[in-house]
């Protein structure tokens, strides 16, 4: 067995990880600071009188020249206290729009509504509309930053934690556990919040275009946007034409669902380049809102992105279920009965042991859930791709893309009835006690068939003694398993020995009994496997605890 040993570190050797943890945590806390600024910053509007106004002009001005074409020209008027004041902002930012339906949509919102906005300070700072979208922005940019500044924290705590003494209860369990709670839930969290505002939105959007009606559209003007980041360039057509619906003028930029742009400015340009000025074609209108229109109702490229939230959800939700199915309430508790250093507890574990197999009902509805979730969401992209298909315009790169993810729910599909069956499936009990384990001397037990059904074909017993080597360097831990000791000691295909017997369980005299430490462990499983007809195979395990010799063994 590996002892654990105290550090030959110099006191100083832990500066450099300690520095490295405070620079993570100020570098952290920047996430933090500016998203918090940003956030308080828009609230503050949220804190400003609501007037009822009067819109004076509302007009809105293109300039393709523009990386920004849109501009809207504002003028309201609203009394507070008596006394008239004129406004002449649309928002705090005041920024040029890069969507023309976007402002018409603002101008329909305001007609609706009719107040406005102002700082009951200082009443000729006016509004006509804010968004609650910057104090959501700048939140979710602090929650990312406190993400990391949790981890810093972590990793400045273990720098700086003194050695524990090996009797010592650890908390490292806890401060992991809650670690990695928060980590799972950030990514089923971003996850969701990817599928629900960017994958749910185009959907919609998308089954919306199929009814909406087609008209005669003339092209005002049409560019090739460029976008610069650090990333690079990235290209987006942009083409701003005028229809007629029900007697009455629109004009619209909203080409595809696709709202982003992409590197390669070949193919934009192309488009550009069949949508002159005073070139006429078709595009469709919403009937319930005439100034929104679409030229192209293909989701193309655009659809790939409804996947990207599934890998988040898959992580974060999975590892959620992990870490529920592995709490404390959900697995055996070994320290209650394992001797430590500092002694020995003879705490008396009821005879009857029941086979560590985990909720099979659990594991059968984690498995329905994910394969419907999966299968749900791969589906209404493979709905894209048979409309496409069966209107004569196949979108063979979102087909091809599709065939790993519809891969992957079918495997889950199909497996399906394997864990449903699973459930069923014969259930062990065992009179075992822990108390009466130890090296070199033998201790007869008994199994029994006390549920499920199948017919048992073979069925095998195997100890088992592994070593468990837990390493730490910062914050990172990592768990070193060997398996030191290994015997079948039962193996039978005849019936009613399978159903009911017993067996003599013998531990070598030399063996080292179950040890909790806080960097090692020594664990004691006796593992049964049953094939069974026509069914799923059984694989559990027993956690045994060996008890170390005592004087009166030796009378």
């Amino acid at each position: 067995m590996s002892v654990p040993r105290s550090s030959n570190k110099a006191p100083g050797s832990k500066k450099i990880p300690g520095c490295f943890a405070v620079g993570w945590c100020l570098f952290s806390s920047i996430f933090i600071i500016a998203g918090l600024g940003i956030s308080l910053k828009q609230g503050q509007l949220w804190t400003w009188e609501e007037a009822a106004c009067e819109v004076l002009e509302f007009q809105i001005q293109d300039n393709a020249n523009q990386d920004e074409p849109f501009t809207a020209n504002v003028r309201f008027r609203f009394q507070h206290q008596g006394q008239e004041f004129i406004g002449s902002k649309l928002a705090d930012d005041d920024s040029d729009y890069s969507k023309y339906e976007d402002l018409i949509e603002i101008d329909h919102k305001v007609q609706r509504r009719g107040t406005c906005y102002f700082d009951p300070n200082k009443p000729e700072e006016a509004i006509l509309e804010r968004s609650s979208g910057g104090i959501w922005g700048g939140l979710a940019f602090a929650i990312f930053g406190a993400f990391f500044l949790l981890i810093g924290v972590a990793m400045l705590r273990s720098s700086k934690a003194p050695p524990k003494a090996l009797s010592a209860k650890s908390t490292d369990g806890k401060n992991g556990g809650m670690v990695a709670f928060i980590f799972f839930a950030i990514f089923a969290l971003a996850g969701l919040g990817l599928l629900l505002g960017l994958a749910v939105p185009i959907a919609k959007k998308y089954l919306a275009a199929k009814t909406w009606e087609p008209v005669e559209a003339t092209v005002l003007w049409s560019k090739v946007r460029s976008h610069s980041s650090d990333d690079g360039t990235t290209y987006s057509p942009d083409v701003f034409y005028r229809y007629r619906f029900q007697g009455e003028e629109f004009r619209s930029n909203s080409f595809s669902l696709s709202t982003g742009s992409s590197s390669g400015r070949d193919k934009k340009q192309q488009i550009v380049d069949s949508h002159p000025s005073g070139h006429q074609f078709t595009c469709y209108v919403n009937p319930r809102k005439p100034w929104q229109a679409i030229v192209q109702r293909n989701l193309g490229w655009w659809a790939l992105l409804g996947l990207f939230p599934l890998p988040f959800l898959a992580v974060g939700l999975g590892g959620l279920w992990w870490m529920l199915k592995n709490t404390p309430q959900n697995t055996p508790n070994r320290s209650a009965n394992m001797p430590v250093r500092s002694g020995i507890k003879t705490t008396t574990t009821p005879a009857s042991k029941k086979p560590k197999a985990g909720n099979r009902w659990g594991k059968f509805l984690g498995h329905l859930f994910l394969a419907f979730f999966w299968c749900g969401i791969v589906s209404v992209f493979v709905f894209f791709a048979w409309t496409g298909w069966a209107q004569g315009e196949p979108e063979w790169f979102l087909i091809i893309f599709l065939i790993p993810f519809v891969l992957v729910g079918l495997v889950l599909a199909g497996a399906l009835p394997h864990s449903f069956l699973a459930i069923f499936s014969p259930r062990f009990d065992f009179d075992l006690r822990d108390e009466d384990l130890k090296p070199g001397l033998a201790t007869k037990f008994r199994w029994k068939q006390t549920g499920g059904n199948g017919q048992l074909t073979e069925m095998a017993l195997t100890l088992e003694g592994r070593e468990e080597a837990t390493y730490r360097q910062g914050s990172n831990r990592s768990t070193a398993v060997s398996l030191f000791y290994q015997k079948e000691i039962f193996k039978s295909n005849h019936l009613p020995e399978m159903i009911a017997n017993e067996c003599d369980l013998i531990f070598p005299s030399d063996t080292v009994p179950t040890f909790v430490g806080k960097q090692n462990q020594i664990r004691w499983q006796l593992h049964l496997y049953a094939e069974v007809k026509n069914r799923p195979d059984v694989r559990e395990e027993i956690e045994l605890i060996l008890q170390p010799l005592t004087e009166d063994d030796f009378r």
